[in-house]
């Protein structure tokens, strides 16, 4: 990968995070907090549609002691325009 990366997804772990609590860390780190997909062990946060990322460039970056994953992916090239 040589290309921008950028936060395709934010994921908590549902056993350490509450849904309010979740989107009060996004808000406070400047992440979007609007919709949800909540599954048995996750609340996920898309923050940039993944139509806009190269396929086969994601990979996940655990941070606070693994209860926060980010999902990061390199961001597609835009073609240029032919006149």
């Amino acid at each position: 990968m040589s290309g921008k990366r950028e936060v395709q997804s934010v994921i908590f772990n549902r056993d350490t995070w509450s849904e309010t609590r979740a989107r009060s860390w996004l808000i406070a780190h400047n992440y979007k907090s609007g919709k949800i997909d909540i599954t048995p062990h996750a609340l996920r946060f898309r923050q940039k549609d993944p139509a806009r990322f190269k396929k086969l460039s994601f990979f996940t970056v655990p941070i606070a002691k693994g209860s926060i994953k980010l999902i990061i992916a390199e961001i597609k090239l835009k073609k240029p325009i032919k006149k």
